[in-house]
């Protein structure tokens, strides 16, 4: 766990050198441009991307990917006829043909183009660089992309595209929709977020928003039926519990409590279509994570929920009333899910850190 708690420090300090002012060498001082600095920023995630592409056997399907994951012409062209999520393949053709003949490529390839995208989403969007990119790491976006790896691909995408709803540009919001469901066909189920994260925040939508979650909630029989539609495939019970078992409602309380914050210590959140926007997509958040968490199976869902979080907190503490230290209350929130974040890691990581190289 040191070698975790090693990263996040240099993460945070990458970031903190980031969105410092720029130093402006020909008039010998400081000039803020109002964006993080681009170098450092790039430093950031390719650290980042050397650890994760990297890695070896850390995540359950490490090794499908490493070996399994192996394709020919024909089979990328079958996959693309058959839109059966041709993406990876396209990934692991490119990768395993034309750079290096091995696993790893995959891997790489894979931890470059997802993290690549987190980071650019959060250098142009943030309002608080090393706030977000420290968000980045204990919300579990950056671990997590070791396992899901085609899934947190898809989240990326959608990360990286999501303010083509802000914007009410449908048809590249649609476009994003296929890029992401290219890796994993469950980021269809995110189109319906485009008619709902621009809503007005009121008592009518919000229990609109709690009746579905319930029903949701009860009808898991169904939503299995579904999703085996959508990923055209036969359900596995075979592991019966990983359906059945609910997750930790620690989960489900930790995304409520930005909602307390919203409610009490915020103002003016209809005010803008974005900080309409973002706080939906904290609501957005709770709802799923309170509707999916009787499955450890469908709360996998709520991997695209999460990362929109990433830049809800930050227009979060940009809304905090005049008389709330934004400094405090961003050092309370990267406290409190820094907790979270060790909970977290202590449950999931079983494997330690083993670099490729030393492998």
């Amino acid at each position: 766990m040191l070698f975790d708690f090693c990263v996040l420090g240099i993460v945070y300090y990458l970031g903190y050198c980031a969105e410092r002012k720029h130093y402006q060498y020909s008039f010998l001082k400081y000039i803020d441009y109002g964006y993080p600095n681009i170098y450092i920023s790039i430093i950031l995630c390719l650290f980042l991307v050397s650890i994760a592409g990297f890695r070896y056997d850390v995540g359950s399907d490490y090794f499908s990917y490493f070996y399994s994951f192996n394709f020919n012409w024909e089979n990328v062209i079958f996959s693309i006829k058959t839109f059966k999520e041709p993406g990876i393949r396209i990934l692991s053709f490119i990768s395993r043909k034309l750079i290096y003949d091995k696993g790893i490529s995959l891997i790489y390839v894979c931890s470059l183009i997802t993290i690549s995208l987190y980071i650019y989403t959060i250098f142009k969007y943030s309002k608080s660089f090393a706030f977000c990119v420290v968000l980045y790491m204990l919300l579990g976006e950056w671990h997590g992309s070791f396992n899901g790896i085609r899934q947190y691909l898809a989240a990326a995408v959608l990360f990286c595209g999501h303010r083509f709803i802000l914007e009410r540009k449908i048809k590249q919001y649609l476009i994003i929709i296929i890029i992401a469901s290219c890796f994993h066909v469950t980021a269809l189920t995110m189109l319906v977020t485009y008619w709902i994260l621009n809503r007005k925040i009121n008592i009518y939508n919000i229990l609109l928003l709690l009746i579905g979650a319930i029903l949701i909630r009860y009808s898991y029989s169904y939503l299995f039926d579904v999703m085996s539609y959508v990923k055209n495939q036969e359900m596995n019970y075979d592991d019966y519990a990983y359906y059945s078992t609910s997750v930790n409602y620690l989960r489900v309380l930790v995304t409520f409590a930005p909602l307390i914050v919203c409610y009490y210590f915020c103002e003016g959140i209809n005010k803008t279509s974005e900080s309409i926007f973002y706080v939906n997509c904290l609501i957005i958040n709770f709802f799923m994570h309170f509707a999916l968490s009787g499955s450890t199976y469908a709360t996998r869902l709520c991997i695209y929920t999460v990362s929109s979080c990433i830049l809800s907190y930050d227009c979060m503490i940009k809304l905090l009333k005049e008389n709330v230290n934004k400094k405090n209350m961003m050092t309370i929130i990267c406290i409190l899910y820094f907790i979270y974040w060790l909970i977290s890691l202590y449950a999931t990581r079983s494997i330690p850190y083993k670099f490729y190289f030393s492998a």
